[in-house]
């Protein structure tokens, strides 16, 4: 391990060390979901999923906020059953508001905060400018993030990204957290990932973590 980290300390830095940063679902619920087919649904929750898993790995911080109050049902169900992810539910639509969020997000004391969920032009660009105004570093998982996959939203995102908010994709934020903890890339999660890169030989032995 001391000959990784002293690998690790030549390299050049990339930002989101795993103990600087939480990551934050938005509005992870079943009524966001009702313009999706079953393809598009069973691949976002494939990139949650594997999103999720690789943040307990590196012991990154998870919560979700959901908007509607107490009964509100989280989307995928696990997400309310896991109890390592705090569930905020709120009232407004900007998370910001929550006064719980705030309070747990100012106790981790995090300066990146990496942004996945629904309702991109109102919910999750309302959370990431309060959160860029008050310090952090946020970054946009987009490929977790499915209104912005339409392009009526590319004006909302240039803005954000004026407001210095860092457009990201998932496979990016794990190999980014892998870069200063490389033992999460096990073979097995770097095909999972890699997907019809898979097949390459190369691209996997280059990858992993040593042994």
């Amino acid at each position: 391990m001391d000959c990784i980290d002293k690998e690790l300390d030549e390299l050049p830095f990339l930002p989101l060390r795993p103990r600087d940063t939480m990551m934050i679902i938005v509005d992870p619920q079943e009524c966001f979901l009702k313009t999706m087919n079953h393809d598009d649904r069973a691949g976002l929750e494939h990139r949650l999923v594997s999103l999720c898993r690789a943040a307990r790995k590196v012991r990154v911080p998870i919560a979700a906020s959901l908007i509607g109050g107490h009964g509100t049902k989280a989307w995928p169900h696990w997400l309310d059953d896991d109890p390592d992810i705090h569930v905020h539910r709120r009232v407004t639509a900007n998370p910001w508001d929550d006064k719980q969020l705030r309070e747990h997000i100012a106790k981790l004391h995090l300066p990146y905060i990496v942004l996945v969920g629904f309702w991109g032009e109102i919910s999750l660009s309302m959370m990431a400018l309060s959160a860029l105004r008050e310090g952090h570093d946020v970054y946009m998982v987009l490929d977790c993030c499915p209104n912005f996959d339409k392009p009526v939203l590319a004006n909302q995102l240039e803005y954000l990204i004026r407001n210095t908010l860092a457009p990201v994709t998932w496979r990016q934020v794990i190999f980014e957290w892998a870069r200063h903890e490389p033992l999460i890339l096990t073979e097995k999660l770097l095909r999972d990932m890699l997907g019809d890169n898979a097949d390459c030989p190369e691209l996997i032995s280059a990858l992993k973590a040593p042994e």
